[in-house]
């Protein structure tokens, strides 16, 4: 039968976690609930003792445990103080092993990290080679808690802590612990800290139906309760690391010709709505069919360069579609990739709305993913006009502003007001060679025809050869029939 020992001996909080006595707090106390104001408080009692007139110590105030080997307490009043130096002690080791990583005083502060482990953290027993933690409590609901109250922490530290909480039991042996620990820093390895809450939303959401930013760690603590489910989830996402890392990485080795072609265009695009569908994709076609994988890879460029950057169209509708795809592909809804193509028709912008949207499309070119993007698309054009394979990105060569970006007299005919808007039209610009580009200028188009004629590019020829002059009309006029063959290049026959 436990008894309750009141004692009113002082004690030092090295006394009291000394000696092999462990502390923990029973399920029915409340949450942990201290924040600014009484960490503050503590704050500046423990860094007074420190000042010239300070006291030798500081009262904590009582504690009230219970116990019934005097070896073991539950904490039935006193938690908050308890748990928010032991949370202090553990920042004094972060420190101490940052230190002993740079090397300063390295031997020293191994030695001090190790002491103040074993003193007020935990040990590990001699005997069974368990680690023994002096203070037990759910960690999970800390740092919830914490969260909740304004301390902003990460999904990658809630979910960690979530996960060892539901795995960590009296059974759990070290050797598991240290496996868990190993597999969930391979995973930060790969992905950094930074990066993994987004790729913990993709995952979720190629497996699961669609879950909001703010509702993914909700939905996944109400998912994965038992020790299987979280062994499960960790097994998962140790897998999934790797493919959403190469989805990221258009060089990675995994990656053929096609494919590297196609993800280097959404890394161009800016666009990541696809990724969960891509996933689910990967998982579901990669091994089984490759080429089905590669077909589908590509239609998602497509459609990622008529919605996104031509069209510029609302992003959510189409995130709620790309997941919808992946999961009915993870729940085996749809079956053949033809289905997968086929369900993506409903965010594909139809040639009239596609070329509407071309024949008026301006790129701030002062940005420069926007010129990597104009580029990109004239080079396209160009490969497909005259079949040869320019490089987009070399710089032998540059892009071309007919109406240059900063236009000397000559072209005061151009009314002023208008300027800036017609010289980030597609319609007037154009690729042309680097050392032909600084022979033109900003001089008149009288000059820069002549240019023109010779180069090497069909599409810059064909503006001297057709337009005698350049005005409004005549970019608009251009960019229009650019905006006619764009559609046949980025197309997808959904009866194919």
């Amino acid at each position: 039968m436990a008894t309750m020992n009141f004692n009113t001996t002082n004690s030092t909080f090295r006394q009291l976690l000394g000696n092999g006595l462990t502390y923990r707090v029973p399920p029915f106390q409340r949450d942990y609930s201290w924040a600014d104001d009484e960490w503050d408080d503590l704050w500046q009692d423990i860094t007074g003792l420190s000042a010239e007139d300070g006291e030798s110590s500081h009262y904590m105030g009582y504690l009230v445990l219970q116990s019934s080997d005097s070896r073991q307490f539950s904490i039935i009043d006193g938690q908050q103080r308890l748990t928010t130096i032991s949370v202090i002690i553990l920042a004094a080791l972060s420190h101490l092993k940052d230190l002993v990583l740079t090397g300063i005083d390295a031997a020293n502060n191994s030695r001090r990290k190790e002491q103040l482990q074993n003193s007020y953290i935990g040990y590990i027993d001699p005997v069974s080679l368990i680690p023994r933690s002096k203070l037990e409590l759910n960690a999970f609901k800390v740092f919830e808690t914490l969260n909740a109250r304004g301390v902003r922490l990460s999904a990658t530290e809630l979910l960690k802590n979530y996960l060892f909480s539901v795995i960590s039991t009296d059974q759990t042996h070290e050797t598991e612990l240290k496996a868990i620990e190993d597999r969930w820093e391979r995973i930060t390895g790969l992905l950094g800290s930074e990066s993994f809450p987004e790729f913990l939303r993709v995952f979720w959401n190629s497996r699961n139906k669609l879950v909001r930013k703010t509702e993914l760690f909700k939905t996944i603590r109400k998912r994965i309760s038992a020790r299987d489910q979280a062994f499960e989830l960790l097994r998962d996402l140790d897998q999934a690391a790797a493919v959403y890392a190469a989805l990221r990485d258009p060089q990675d080795a995994t990656w053929n010709r096609d494919e590297k072609q196609a993800l280097d265009q959404l890394l161009l695009f800016n666009v990541r709505q696809p990724l969960a569908m891509l996933m689910a994709c990967q998982r579901r076609y990669f091994d089984q069919d490759r080429a089905a994988f590669t077909k589908i890879l590509k239609a998602i460029a497509v459609v990622s360069f008529r919605y996104n950057v031509i069209c510029n169209l609302q992003t959510h509708d189409q995130e709620r579609l790309y997941s919808e795809i992946a999961w009915k592909l993870s729940s085996a809804a749809i079956a053949s990739p033809a289905e997968v193509i086929a369900s993506l028709s409903e965010v594909y912008p139809e040639d009239n709305q596609f070329k509407a949207a071309f024949a008026e499309k301006e790129f701030r070119t002062t940005n420069s993913r926007n010129k990597k993007v104009v580029r990109y698309i004239l080079f396209e054009i160009e490969r497909q006009r005259s079949g040869q394979d320019f490089d987009f990105e070399s710089a032998t060569y540059n892009l071309e502003h007919i109406l240059p970006e900063h236009p000397s007299e000559c072209w005061d005919f151009v009314d002023e007001s208008k300027q800036e808007r017609l010289i980030y039209r597609i319609g007037n610009m154009t690729p042309l060679e680097t050392s032909r580009n600084r022979d033109v200028g900003n001089g008149g188009y009288a000059a820069k025809r002549d240019v023109y004629r010779h180069s090497a590019f069909r599409i810059t020829r064909a503006i001297a050869e057709h337009y005698e002059t350049w005005d409004e009309q005549k970019i608009e006029s251009r960019q229009s029939q650019l905006a006619t063959v764009a559609a046949g290049i980025w197309k997808i026959d959904f009866q194919d």
